[in-house]
């Protein structure tokens, strides 16, 4: 029989970095996860951006995110003596008068001028006669391969369980031949299944992505018009994502390969060749925040979930507060506290 302080289920984005946060502050832990094949976190590009582009405005709460993760990543780095993380440009393809105007009227803004720079001419022959508009305090996280490490450390700590979970079995402190404290849900897109947490509302939306090599396109930087091109090395690139709201099957979708390649097609001109084309579900929420807290039934129950298109921003100051709140009643921040969703009307 193990006795731990907690449960984690799932090895997700959420679930691997809060308990890394729990290994830092030496709280004992067991994490149930049936593989990472075919998760959303899998396929997730990890690139970690402070601002909406569109309209060149910050999302939620991005400055706490990042003035949190300069630090903790490089930790991670170092923890692992890998390099995961590592802060890498984005250029935003800039092709209209009128967007080119507006990208120089907010680079000029007091506040802005720290993120973004005045657009510049393309100097780069891969990519069509443009402006780039470049954003500052971008970096990306190799998401796949730090799961993949992470997830053998665990093994071979005796940290994990490698198999699904029953939720029908768990007690109140006890799963299986595991006596627990706490139990924190992690489980991504299937959150919606947890019957503890039912009363949470999903919109899960399903995203692609292609990994393309070219000799030709020579970007060291994330170039980003309605999709991204990032580069992974050795002449790989991810190209993503798509948004689909509703969808009637989790595998590729020749219908938003077709829409990658001509999305692709409009930013360089160069060749490639497409290597693999992938797809996944994020655990989305409808007002676009993340879910976390304690169950409002069972005390020793908790949720973490919803992070979205951005969980490598967000993960790592979440799983903090989340830890802070169940250890010390740290309030949580109400946008994200999932007691938002007991006060809505059904």
């Amino acid at each position: 029989m193990s006795k731990v302080d907690y449960l984690i289920v799932g090895q997700g984005i959420a679930g691997s970095i809060l308990s890394y946060q729990l290994l830092k502050k030496k709280k004992s832990f067991i994490v149930i996860d049936q593989g990472l094949n075919g998760s959303s976190s899998m396929v997730a590009a990890g690139i970690m951006n402070p601002l909406v582009l569109k309209r060149l405005t910050f999302s939620w709460r991005a400055e706490d995110f990042l003035s949190y993760n300069n630090t903790f990543y490089k930790e991670l780095n170092s923890f692992f003596n890998q390099n995961f993380y590592s802060e890498l440009k984005l250029e935003k393809v800039i092709k209209s008068e009128d967007e080119l105007n507006y990208w120089k009227k907010k680079s000029l803004e007091l506040h802005l001028s720290e993120y973004i720079s005045e657009p510049t001419i393309s100097s780069k022959s891969s990519i069509y006669n443009c402006y780039l508009g470049k954003v500052k305090h971008s970096s990306w996280i190799n998401l796949n391969s730090f799961l993949k490490n992470y997830r053998e450390f665990l093994n071979e700590k005796n940290l994990l369980v490698n198999e699904s979970f029953d939720h029908k079995l768990v007690d109140l402190r006890k799963y299986k031949n595991i006596e627990f404290d706490k139990i924190v849900f992690c489980e991504g897109k299937n959150g919606h299944l947890n019957p503890f947490f039912d009363f949470v509302g999903f919109s899960p939306t399903k995203g692609e992505l292609l990994t393309i090599e070219s000799e030709d396109l020579k970007s060291k930087a994330i170039l980003k018009k309605g999709v991204f091109i990032l580069p992974i090395g050795n002449n790989l690139y991810k190209v993503g994502a798509t948004y689909e709201w509703k969808w009637h099957s989790e595998s590729p979708s020749q219908e938003k390969k077709e829409l990658l390649i001509k999305l692709l097609k409009e930013i360089i001109d160069c060749n490639f060749t497409i290597i693999n084309h992938e797809a996944g579900v994020r655990p989305s929420v409808k007002d676009r925040r993340p879910i976390l807290g304690a169950s409002p039934i069972i005390p020793n129950f908790y949720f973490f979930n919803g992070l979205g298109s951005r969980g490598c921003l967000m993960a790592p100051l979440l799983a903090k507060e989340l830890i802070d709140s169940i250890e010390n009643g740290t309030a949580l921040h109400e946008e994200a506290n999932l007691r938002r969703f007991l006060s809505r009307p059904s």
